[in-house]
């Protein structure tokens, strides 16, 4: 396994939150749910309404989480969100303008890929981490193993609409982490203002991850 920094703390932290297009006040109830579950790794979406004040405010709140950027397209956005401090980039795929910035301003860079040879160059162009898009229970799973199999010195995020109950499969695959979308997130709940119902949700999902310790 890549002995990277942030693979290292991705690996600890074992499952990254990824916050889509959700509204401002609606990922910052969220976050706080998360966090209070014991969630220590985020990816917020460029696309999120003030994403880089977001990110700022989850690093005052505790320098040791894990904050990314997600859906990074143009040097604009990165350099926005590098200069709100996090602890990477991630692109859907290879995008030379946000690496070369990257690049420049020493920020780890987490790449898109949906087959073994685009995780293979994005790896030999100085990907810090792989990201397996679109990961599905078989197919997903399938390509986590193969890549493993042939190339083990390449850090791998498997994320996407993964069951909550398929995560462990997927660690024992070799994945250094998990990005987890949309079910962690109590979306319709806490626009409803029914916050009893999202903590009821988050829990729920919580409770099918074994490395965290229940609440």
């Amino acid at each position: 396994m890549v002995d990277h920094p942030i693979v290292q703390r991705l690996q600890s932290a074992r499952l990254v939150t990824v916050i889509g297009r959700c509204s401002s006040a609606t990922t910052t109830m969220a976050l706080d749910l998360l966090l209070a579950q014991g969630v220590r790794a985020f990816e917020i979406c460029g696309a999120v309404p003030e994403a880089s004040q977001i990110v700022h405010t989850l690093k005052a709140k505790d320098r040791s989480l894990v904050v990314g950027a997600g859906s990074i397209v143009t040097a604009e956005q990165a350099n926005i969100v590098m200069a709100a401090g996090v602890d990477y980039l991630a692109s859907p795929c290879w995008i030379d303008e946000v690496a070369e910035q990257a690049a420049k301003a020493e920020c780890p860079y987490l790449v898109g890929a949906m087959t073994i040879g685009e995780a293979l160059h994005h790896h030999q162009a100085g990907a810090a981490l792989v990201r397996l898009s679109m990961a599905g229970p078989v197919s997903g799973l399938a390509l986590c193993k193969a890549l493993q199999r042939d190339f083990p010195s390449i850090a791998l995020m498997p994320c996407g609409e993964i069951i909550p109950s398929d995560i462990e499969a997927y660690l024992q695959a070799g994945a250094a982490c998990i990005g987890l979308e949309g079910n962690l997130i109590p979306e319709a709940a806490l626009a409803a203002g029914d916050i009893e119902a999202a903590i009821v949700q988050v829990r729920e999902v919580v409770r099918l991850l074994p490395f965290f310790d229940k609440q």
